[in-house]
């Protein structure tokens, strides 16, 4: 298989992601999240995402606030709760991850282009002309996903790239 099948094998996983919501666009996720503070310690929101939603804590909280919202009226007051401790959790996140600066620890660049921060900040389309859907999501999205076999398609072009399409395994 050759670069032209390795690219459609890419296009096809991507569509998949996106279809079954496992991939979603971060101004998607912002959207959900319009309630959390964009600014949480002076830092904004969208640089620390990732460590939120690996915070076991807010993680539980979120999973108590979505359950509520299946009935949204009946449940207004205890979503509200959930958001505010939510917004709690969140400041304390980035409270410590301003402290950990202090500290010595890899700062978040609160004054840096969003390019300086980033490993890979792009649109999946700029880096892959070949995805449709990469208008809205960008790089680091897929990235963050850490999907596997998206992964080691990624890395079977690659080497297609630089071999010129010889002496690499089916892009499948």
């Amino acid at each position: 298989a050759g670069v032209p099948e390795c690219e459609g094998a890419m296009r096809d996983r991507v569509k998949e992601l996106v279809d079954t919501g496992a991939l979603r666009p971060r101004k998607d996720i912002l959207d959900e999240y319009a309630f959390l503070d964009p600014m949480p310690a002076g830092i904004p929101l969208e640089s620390i995402l990732d460590r939120v939603f690996k915070d076991t804590i807010f993680s539980i909280l979120d999973r108590e606030r979505k359950a509520l919202m299946k009935s949204p009226e009946a449940n207004a007051v205890e979503i509200k709760k959930r958001q505010n401790r939510l917004n709690e959790r969140l400041n304390r996140i980035a409270a410590g991850q301003t402290s950990a600066n202090v500290a010595g620890q890899p700062p978040i660049d609160q004054a840096a282009p969003k390019r300086a921060r980033m490993t890979r900040s792009s649109t999946l389309k700029a880096e892959y002309p070949f995805i449709e859907q990469g208008d809205e999501i960008e790089v680091e999205d897929l990235d963050r996903l850490g999907d596997a076999k998206f992964k080691a398609l990624e890395g079977k072009r690659a080497k297609l790239v630089a071999n010129g399409d010889a002496g690499v395994p089916e892009c499948e």
